[in-house]
């Protein structure tokens, strides 16, 4: 009977395991994701870069001013639009990944009990 709950013990906590290395992935892929879109919000910002000096060459050129920034405002406000789902994107990827690590927390527990179970079924078994 001990033996069949070590064992039912065992595959119990094989089975969290498999979970847990499955919700880590899981996290490393949204870190994926969060990284992709950080990267993306520096590329969106040296868009933005080029769009200001766009616009300090419409300043140089009196005779094009009113028309440039026209078009160079129309730019900047396009990338800010970007950058404000880009920050979406990275805030739910972080959600979601909180989400995660809250998850693999309860099962790390789960397995920690399970483990500790299974330590005193051993320990039953020596003595």
């Amino acid at each position: 009977m001990v033996a069949g709950e070590v064992k039912d013990l065992a595959q119990q906590t094989a089975a969290a395991t498999d979970d847990i290395a499955r919700r880590i992935g899981a996290i490393q892929s949204t870190s994926a994701e969060a990284t992709s879109a950080i990267s993306r919000i520096g590329e969106v910002i040296n868009e933005i870069n080029d769009y200001q000096g766009a616009i300090a060459a419409a300043v140089e050129q009196q005779s094009a001013t009113t028309g440039e920034m026209g078009r160079s405002v129309a730019a900047a406000a396009d990338a800010s639009t970007r950058i404000a789902a880009t920050i979406t994107e990275v805030a739910g990827s972080a959600r979601r990944a909180e989400a995660e690590v809250i998850e693999s927390q309860a099962q790390i527990s789960t397995v920690a009990r399970m483990s500790s179970g299974l330590r005193e079924l051993v320990r039953g078994f020596r003595y």
